[in-house]
């Protein structure tokens, strides 16, 4: 009995921050750190804030907000809470919610970058929506930031992670702009999805314009020791990857209507004309 009235009355001299803490869901927070809440020890409401976002809990993060998150808050690697909403492996539909409570509770970095170059809208094309991508733009998020190694905008990481509804979403921004985007190697997006495999948004890309036979700078940057120093276009990359991606991307180069001849070698040839 002496023990529950003790507990009671720690709770009860807790500040009103400590006890909303207290009364969060066990789940939203380890053990070990829900016990350290109640006895006031920790109030680190950011690291909450940023774990009901991953997990898209609207109820928890309105709480958290109410209680005075600092949500303009920037960590040491440059990631804010708007970073959480868009993660891998997320198949849920994300409520667009969330990105309004932020922004209603005066959020100001939709444009802040991570120190790997990351926006938000950078995670939102690899990992998000269609829907995702238009909220951010309706705030001002902006399509142009590049990364820091290769000089990615959003639209890239659509490509790079095969994601054909932001793709379509950034494509419909950028118009005819499309087919001169490169990253720092000259790389164009048609370079960037065979390299990757993401053999689903080629149609689009051939569609839009993207010139399989355009070749990139000579670069040494990120490539492997074969392709530096060399001018590529998407059909050497194909090939460095072996036979099975080289058919891969002579089918779809087919299906695009561009006629093509696969050599016995494996190699691909536009027939003379």
């Amino acid at each position: 009995m002496q023990r529950v009235l003790t507990a009671q009355m720690s709770y009860n001299f807790c500040s009103p921050r400590v006890r909303m803490l207290a009364l969060l869901p066990v789940p939203m927070i380890r053990r070990s750190e829900h016990n350290t809440f109640k006895s006031g020890r920790l109030t680190n409401l950011r690291d909450l804030l940023s774990r009901a976002f991953y997990r898209r809990q609207v109820v928890t993060s309105r709480l958290l907000l109410k209680h005075g998150v600092d949500i303009n808050h920037i960590s040491g690697r440059g990631s804010t809470p708007l970073f959480h909403l868009y993660n891998p492996g997320r198949t849920e539909n994300l409520s667009p919610e969330l990105l309004e409570m932020l922004i209603s509770h005066g959020f100001a970095n939709v444009n802040v970058q991570s120190v790997e170059g990351w926006s938000g809208l950078h995670r939102a094309a690899a990992y998000g929506s269609a829907e995702d991508v238009r909220h951010l733009l309706y705030y001002k998020a902006d399509t142009t930031l590049r990364t820091c190694k290769l000089l990615w905008t959003p639209i890239f990481c659509s490509v790079r992670f095969g994601n054909q509804d932001t793709l379509r979403e950034l494509a419909g921004v950028e118009g005819s702009f499309i087919k001169r985007l490169v990253d720092i190697r000259g790389w164009s997006l048609l370079h960037i999805a065979v390299d990757y495999g993401s053999f689903q948004v080629i149609p689009f890309l051939l569609k839009a314009g993207l010139d399989p036979h355009a070749y990139s700078c000579a670069s040494d940057r990120s490539l492997p020791p074969e392709l530096q120093g060399r001018r590529l276009t998407s059909i050497d990359i194909a090939e460095y990857h072996g036979p099975e991606r080289v058919e891969k991307y002579h089918d779809v180069l087919r299906l695009a209507g561009l006629e093509t001849v696969l050599d016995e070698e494996g190699d691909i040839f536009w027939p003379a004309e």
